[in-house]
């Protein structure tokens, strides 16, 4: 297990200071060290995973929709770039994409500009989005998600963008919805799982890790969000997303399933 952040969004909510916090809140809009400290936990932890592996690329997915991982990419991220590192943050959820908005640019161009070859890198780059962290937003949703990730643009954009950074971030679709995530994994050094207290059922762990071990994805550990047990130093919980939305025929809304949580 990578990390566990627990209580982070209790702790925003506790801050007199902050305003209009949510979900797409980031460790730059606060100072509190409860806050920030674990995401700088992380961020050694997988450097250091991603050293074992002799990797700069990874990506990091989850099961479902809401149980962290948008959130927890892009403090990774910025955690990475205030170490001095030169990071890329890509948004590769083409059906749902939400960097763009944590980060507030404008999502007319991105991934699946470049990937389609309507718009080059310089195109799409949002530049110092924070000191050291460059963003690419998911654009405009294409009519073929699945064939653009696994293509062999996807291939070539990524070997070339870890020729220009440190480090690469990739926030992928949830394993348990749509299969990017794995088509991924080939282009990729290693795969970050986030899950949530009680929103991750056991059942969802044990099928996710199942699909990435088949495929021989290299699973550089878990991250487990909203503990609760005061033991632990963290930061809150975020709102859930009630429904993640359509991927195809499919959407997937919280309470509907019975099981063990983790």
């Amino acid at each position: 297990m990578l990390r566990v952040l627990d209580n982070f969004f209790n702790r925003f909510r506790q801050n007199k200071n902050i305003d209009n916090l949510n979900d797409r809140t980031t460790i730059m809009d606060v100072k509190d060290f409860q806050v920030v400290e674990p995401y700088k936990q992380l961020r050694t932890n997988i450097v250091f995973a991603m050293s074992v592996r002799n990797t700069s690329v990874i990506e990091i997915s989850s099961s479902y929709p809401g149980e962290g991982k948008s959130i927890t990419s892009a403090n990774v991220a910025i955690a990475m770039a205030q170490t001095g590192a030169k990071v890329l943050l890509i948004d590769c959820d083409l059906r749902k994409s939400v960097q763009h908005k944590i980060f507030k640019v404008e999502n007319k161009l991105g991934l699946s500009s470049i990937l389609g070859k309507m718009a080059t890198f310089e195109d799409c780059v949002h530049k110092e989005v924070t000191k050291n962290l460059d963003l690419i937003s998911s654009g405009p949703i294409p009519p073929n998600p699945s064939e653009l990730i696994a293509s062999q643009n996807m291939k070539n954009f990524i070997e070339e963008v870890q020729k220009i950074y440190d480090y690469v971030i990739v926030d992928t679709p949830p394993i348990g919805v749509v299969s990017d995530a794995l088509e991924l994994s080939q282009y990729t050094g290693g795969l970050v799982i986030v899950t949530r207290q009680g929103v991750t059922t056991y059942e969802d762990v044990k099928r996710t890790l199942g699909s990435a071990k088949f495929l021989n994805v290299n699973i550089l550990g878990l991250v487990v969000n909203g503990m609760e047990d005061s033991k632990f130093n963290g930061y809150g919980k975020y709102n859930k997303y009630k429904k993640y939305g359509k991927y195809g025929k499919y959407s997937y809304s919280y309470g509907e399933e019975k099981g063990k949580k983790t």
